[in-house]
């Protein structure tokens, strides 16, 4: 597979983590293939506010950063417990009952948590705890949104909201 410009032989219990608008490709050697993808709004993590663990997880995802931090080979423990969250998430997405939506950031979530802790386990902090200044103009329309949900809201006052 190949990730930006670098390349990897990825291996069967292999994860990779990419973030948005991030170039990959590959080509399948073996079949059959299995295998699980998993794509998210960054809203999803971002509406948790920009002091919260949500922001920490998106960094995961946007930081620069190499095949080597990208692509994990977990403990095969870690691997079991991924394994059955994301079955359990192709059940749910395939399913229609009531909470389907809310059971699905649910596991999401709880499988992130896992990868993130494993990598702080070995002494990994990707994306660092600093708040990037990008963020903070955003963060701030969407407090204003938060704030004023029940309120008619037009783009200029949202635009208005970062205070510049």
């Amino acid at each position: 597979m190949f990730v930006e410009n670098e390349k990897a032989h990825s291996q069967p219990g292999d994860v990779l983590l990419l973030g948005p608008g991030v170039p990959h490709w590959g080509t399948i050697d073996k079949y059959p293939l299995r295998f699980v993808t998993v794509y998210f709004l960054p809203w999803l993590l971002i509406e948790m506010g920009p002091e919260s663990d949500g922001m920490r997880v998106l960094r995961r995802f946007t930081a620069r950063q190499t095949m080597a931090n990208r692509l994990l080979r977990l403990p095969k423990p870690l691997l079991l417990r991924l394994t059955a969250g994301f079955q359990e998430l192709i059940t749910e997405s395939e399913g229609n009952q009531i909470g389907r939506e809310i059971r699905l950031r649910t596991l999401l979530m709880e499988q992130l948590v896992m990868i993130l802790r494993w990598e702080q386990k070995q002494g990994q902090d990707i994306g660092g705890k600093e708040l990037e200044e990008d963020w903070r103009p955003l963060m701030k329309a969407l407090q204003f949104l938060r704030t004023h949900y029940s309120e008619p809201v037009y783009a200029r006052d949202v635009a208005r909201a970062d205070g510049r």
